[in-house]
């Protein structure tokens, strides 16, 4: 599927008109339109604010992949938060872990193999919470 067609129909999915998707990403609906027939092409700062509204990358409305999350994406900033969150960085963590996985599952884009890097990646954090708690306990 290409970006005319991936556009059109997350708009479609979304129950949006092109005037209503215009006015979200400030552009006009003959833009849209252009854009879904193929006769223009959004600037990068446009393909970002049409893959913000419909909560995809740029590289599913690109046709570069199937997947609408960047799983690998979506855990490092995960993982990279948790010293921000200090005390409660855990259940955090989990809670935004947990939020990945609905999305993805809502989106029938969860599978035996792609939930591989999921479990690896709880499996790390289980663990390095109990060694952080285990630091704790013998300070």
């Amino acid at each position: 599927m290409n970006f005319p067609s991936r556009l059109r129909a997350l708009r479609l999915k979304h129950k949006m008109t092109q005037e209503q998707l215009g006015k979200k990403i400030n552009v006009t609906k003959v833009s849209i339109s252009g854009y879904e027939n193929g006769t223009r092409t959004p600037d990068l700062e446009t393909l970002q604010k049409i893959a913000d509204v419909f909560d995809v990358t740029v590289d599913y409305l690109l046709g570069r992949t199937d997947q609408t999350i960047n799983i690998h994406e979506e855990f490092r900033r995960i993982q990279e938060s948790i010293p921000e969150w200090g005390e409660n960085a855990g259940q955090i963590a989990l809670d935004e872990t947990k939020k990945v996985l609905i999305k993805l599952i809502e989106r029938g884009e969860l599978t035996p193999v792609k939930a591989k890097p999921i479990i690896a990646f709880l499996d790390a954090m289980i663990e390095e919470f109990e060694n952080n708690q285990k630091s704790s306990e013998k300070q």
